[in-house]
């Protein structure tokens, strides 16, 4: 922060503290506190991946929800506002029901809980000012975020890379049919993409995490420096494990289509020989 820039907000802070009432509700956090280990440790426990389909079912639920949450509660009365934020034990009914009604198989209560407390936070942090030391904070926290994201991008492209060299150049692979080998990369591009998508979701879902905690700018970084430290590590076992089993599919349809069709040309062939002997 520049010279200049530190003196008109100073200058700006202090007209505030004298002129602007203080709102607060009284679950308020006090702004711009260095975060503790614990607190960060929860914050990275979201890229604790043990098993990847239920875990993109899980954060595909979690923004769903908080997306809907986040209208409803635009649309409502002050009053209402109120009680929804404590009614902590009515969202998570409500989650629990959705969450039966629209995945195939339900959430953990775990997760369940795990999205309550994210959208009761969201709703409080929606519905509080903003004091201007903490829009600074947040505002430095945006560029840790954009610089973390890109070096995500950069390595998501660099696993679809090497899935796609190992796809055309892997052994196992080669002597397959080029159309038919063309059409199952594109399935799997398909479904590749959208696991990735929601990684980005997940991620976004972190940052406003991180604005729910009123944080300094030091402790964004330190979170942000933890996810891109961890990157390669958090997601190389689980897409490995998918492209793998992909692999492996393919590899076992492609079997099972040569060998019928084999089958069925040794059957021809045996049919013709056995005309050309009866005519014979």
């Amino acid at each position: 922060m520049t010279f200049c820039r530190e003196f008109f907000f100073l200058l700006y802070f202090f007209n505030y503290i004298l002129y602007v009432p203080c709102i607060t509700s009284k679950r308020e956090l006090l702004s711009g506190v260095p975060l503790s280990d614990k607190e960060i440790n929860k914050l990275l426990s979201i890229n604790t991946i043990h098993n990847l389909k239920e875990y993109i079912t899980f954060i595909k639920f979690k923004y769903a929800m908080t997306k809907k949450a986040s209208v409803h509660f635009k649309n409502i009365t002050t009053e209402k506002k109120q009680i929804l934020l404590e009614t902590k034990d009515d969202l998570v009914n409500v989650l629990r029901e959705n969450s039966e009604k629209n995945n195939k198989s339900p959430l953990s209560e775990f997760y369940i809980l795990d999205i309550a407390e994210y959208i009761i936070n969201d709703l409080y942090e929606t519905n509080e000012p903003k004091r201007v030391e903490q829009e600074v904070y947040n505002e430095i926290c945006a560029s840790y975020r954009d610089d973390y994201y890109e070096y995500r991008d950069r390595q998501f492209d660099a696993a679809f890379e090497n899935m796609h060299s190992n796809w055309a150049n892997n052994k196992l692979t080669q002597n397959m049919d080029p159309q038919w080998k063309k059409e199952k990369w594109t399935i799997w591009v398909h479904y590749f993409s959208d696991i990735l998508n929601t990684l980005r979701h997940k991620d976004d879902l972190l940052h406003t995490s991180i604005l729910h905690l009123k944080t300094i700018s030091n402790s964004c970084k330190e979170v942000y420096s933890s996810l891109k430290y961890s990157l390669i590590d958090t997601y190389k076992t689980p897409f490995l494990s998918e492209y793998n089993k992909f692999l492996q599919s393919s590899i076992d349809k492609w079997t099972a289509q040569t060998e019928k069709l084999a089958k069925q040309k040794n059957e021809k062939d045996k049919e013709a020989f056995k005309g050309l002997n009866q005519r014979q």
